[in-house]
């Protein structure tokens, strides 16, 4: 989908990858070289918060993305924001001038058997929990289509790390 999006676009591609750049902890985003019918290019994918940053997003911007991320997510889509740069050196990457593109959004819903096994395992005494990567509101929509009780809230990776590990158990 996201290959015809790009054709429909005009950015298709002419080859392979050139090069990755996995995420690392200073730069929550993949990127890749990819040579395109203008030339060399890299694109980065992530969560939308690491591809603001990466591509110096202003502030109201952040918030205009930031309400739309809000609601897609609120009905449980699974949200990517893309940039793009003209090729650099691998070095130069931290200071490349990344231009956001947009977001994408995917649909990926749950197998129809998980609500009745999440409600099997409840009448079983089992306390069922989901651990996601996911943004938090589309965590709590899927949480929700699942049958999972989310009423407590969701805890975000950096709020897990914030927790003193005494209390992680809780």
């Amino acid at each position: 989908a996201v290959h015809a999006l790009a054709t429909a676009l005009g950015v298709s591609a002419t080859g392979a990858v050139i090069e990755s750049f996995p995420i690392t902890p200073d730069r929550l985003a993949f990127i890749q070289s990819w040579r395109v019918d203008h030339g060399d290019l890299k694109a980065a994918k992530g969560a939308p918060e690491a591809i603001f940053r990466l591509a110096n997003v202003e502030p109201d911007a952040i918030r205009r993305y930031q309400r739309i991320v809000e609601e897609m997510a609120q009905q449980g889509l699974r949200i990517l924001a893309v940039a793009e740069t003209p090729a650099v050196e691998a070095d130069a990457l931290p200071d490349a001038p990344f231009h956001l593109l947009g977001l994408l959004a995917f649909e990926d819903p749950i197998r129809p058997d998980v609500p009745t096994a999440v409600e099997a395992a409840r009448r079983a005494g089992v306390a069922v929990a989901m651990i996601t990567g996911d943004y938090p509101a589309t965590a709590r929509a899927i949480a929700a289509a699942a049958g999972i009780d989310a009423a407590a809230g969701v805890m975000t990776g950096d709020e897990i790390v914030a927790t003193p590990p005494a209390d992680l158990p809780e």
